[in-house]
């Protein structure tokens, strides 16, 4: 009607990104919580490590989450703009 596109009603990727960084985090806490024996290298330095990788996970999901929240704002922004001026 308003020539609004049909993916700013899709959210479903919102959604499934957010599920992605809640299990990222579970997996931080298991980690946390392990007790790891018998290796030749520390077992701290194994899970420092994992730690690091998780956290980067975690943040390039939560960038991807902003980056197409900004990209949905900025389409709602277009549209209301468009919408404003049609009334004047």
């Amino acid at each position: 009607v308003h020539k609004v596109p049909a993916d700013y009603f899709l959210t479903y990727d919102v959604h499934n990104i957010r599920n992605c960084i809640n299990a990222l985090e579970k997996q931080k806490e298991i980690i946390a919580s392990s007790d790891i024996q018998n290796v030749s290298v520390p077992a701290q330095t194994h899970i420092s490590i994992a730690k690091m990788g998780l956290d980067a996970l975690i943040a390039k999901q939560e960038q991807i989450l902003i980056l197409r929240r900004m990209n949905e704002l900025e389409k709602e922004n277009n549209i209301l703009r468009n919408l404003y001026k049609r009334t004047r």
